[in-house]
C-alpha cells in the first residue's frame, strides 16, 4: 500500500474477480479488513496478547503518535476497501477484533473516530457496510454512530438488549456462540430459534455466529 511503501495487493483483487466469476454473481461476496485499532494492536504488541499491555502503554505514553498511526491506518484501510469494492465485492465488513479491550471513553478516542473516517470515506458507495467489534456490549451505543449500516454482535450481547440500544435504523447480524456448534443438533436448533424468535418482528437482520467458526467444528453442524 502506497503509504507504507508497498503496492496494493493485486492478488486479493484478482481473487475477488475469480470468485465472482465462479459464483456467477448469484451469491453476494463479502470483502473485509481489520479496523485501525486492531491493526495497531498487532503492530505494537508484535503478536496476539491476553493483557495488551504494550498497546495500552503506547496509547497512554505516546497519544499523539498513536493518533498519527491510527489516522494513517484508517486512510489506508479505506483505500483498500474501496479497491475491493471496485474489484466486485457486494458488501464490506470491518473487524475491530480487539476494540472490546477498551473502556467506552478510550474506544471513543482511539477507535471510533478512525472507523467513522473509513465509513465516511465510502459513503458514496451504496453497499452494506458491516462493523464487528468483539466483546463489545459496553460499546454498542457508540457503534450506533460509527457510520456502519449493519452492526455484527458477538455472542455475549443479549440480542433483545442490542435491538433496544441500536434502534430501527441499523441492521443487526449475529449472534450464536460458535462453541454451540459442538452440541447435538437439537440444542443447536433450539439456540438458533431463540435468536430468530427475538428478532421475528424486526426488519434488517442477518443470522450468523457471534464470531468465526472454530477450526475443529463438525462441518455437518454448521
Amino acid at each position: 500500500i502506497k503509504e507504507f511503501g508497498t503496492p496494493m495487493p493485486d492478488h486479493v483483487f484478482d481473487s475477488i474477480k475469480k470468485v465472482n466469476t465462479a459464483l456467477d454473481n448469484q451469491i453476494p461476496l463479502l470483502g473485509f479488513a481489520g479496523a485501525p485499532f486492531t491493526l495497531a494492536t498487532y503492530m505494537v504488541e508484535g503478536k496476539t496478547s491476553k493483557q495488551f499491555i504494550e498497546i495500552k502503554k503506547f496509547l497512554y505514553q505516546y497519544p499523539d503518535t498513536a493518533k498519527k498511526l491510527l489516522t494513517l491506518l484508517s486512510d489506508t484501510i479505506a483505500k483498500y476497501l474501496r479497491a475491493q469494492i471496485n474489484a466486485g465485492v457486494h458488501a464490506i465488513q470491518l473487524f475491530d477484533s480487539w476494540g472490546g479491550i477498551l473502556a467506552a471513553d478510550e474506544f471513543e478516542q482511539y477507535s471510533l473516530p478512525y472507523i467513522q473516517n473509513i465509513f465516511s470515506s465510502l459513503k458514496d458507495i451504496d453497499i452494506p457496510k458491516i462493523l464487528y467489534v468483539n466483546n463489545s456490549h459496553h460499546l454498542l451505543s457508540l457503534q450506533k454512530d460509527s457510520g456502519a449500516t449493519v452492526i455484527s454482535l458477538d455472542w455475549r450481547s443479549p440480542i433483545h438488549e442490542a435491538i433496544k440500544i441500536l434502534g430501527d435504523n441499523i441492521s443487526i447480524q449475529g449472534n450464536l456462540d460458535p462453541s454451540i456448534l459442538y452440541a447435538d443438533k437439537y440444542y443447536i436448533k433450539m439456540k438458533t430459534l431463540q435468536i430468530l424468535t427475538a428478532v421475528k418482528d424486526r426488519n434488517g437482520f442477518i443470522f450468523n455466529l457471534g464470531h468465526g467458526v472454530l477450526k475443529t467444528t463438525p462441518v455437518e453442524n454448521v
